[in-house]
């Protein structure tokens, strides 16, 4: 009598968990958006585009400078250390060496400036696409509270994503930033 009543009061639990678990189906909705192609369209990008090239140019022009004169000086150099001893035109000993202090000095001044070009692009690049990247996370965060979207996928980052389980948002998100 024991052994019924433990295994009908089993079976009741088991029946009354399935049940109210089969009676909340989930209503999870999820998104998702492929943000670098978002980005290629709005016009904003391509005004940050063309003025980080513009700036990247200036910093190539003034580094290809330096080069050019950091070559000439090592030519110099290099010509003249190839004279013999006897020449009246080779250099004395505390020339040569100030043109050696000369060239490392410039190498080094290369060296700093490449440094902090890379410093001024990255720098310059978070300037112009921050506000960018802001306007689109702000659409992408209305489209999805309006949309009751739990989840929203960017496909650049995910490996796989459902297009039949889940909803594209970019034509939501392209209302809101105005874009065709």
């Amino acid at each position: 009598m024991k052994k019924i009543v433990k295994f009908v009061l089993i079976i009741s639990f088991v029946l009354t968990n399935s049940l109210v678990f089969s009676q909340q189906p989930c209503n999870c909705k999820c998104g998702f958006i492929d943000t670098q192609k978002l980005l290629a369209q709005m016009p904003e990008t391509e005004a940050a585009k063309l003025a980080l090239e513009k700036e990247t140019k200036a910093l190539q022009d003034q580094l290809e400078i330096m080069q050019v004169e950091y070559n000439n000086k090592l030519q110099t150099y290099l010509e003249n250390d190839k004279m013999e001893k006897a020449n009246a035109a080779k250099w004395s000993e505390i020339i040569r060496q100030d043109k050696e202090a000369e060239l490392q000095g410039l190498n080094q001044r290369i060296g700093e400036f490449q440094n902090t070009a890379q410093q001024t692009l990255q720098t310059k690049r978070g300037e112009l696409y921050e506000p960018i990247l802001k306007k689109v996370d702000d659409a992408i965060k209305k489209v999805s509270k309006d949309g009751a979207y739990v989840t929203v996928y960017d496909t650049n980052a995910v490996l796989y994503v459902s297009a039949t389980l889940c909803t594209d948002i970019t034509p939501d998100v392209k209302k809101i930033l105005n874009l065709k």
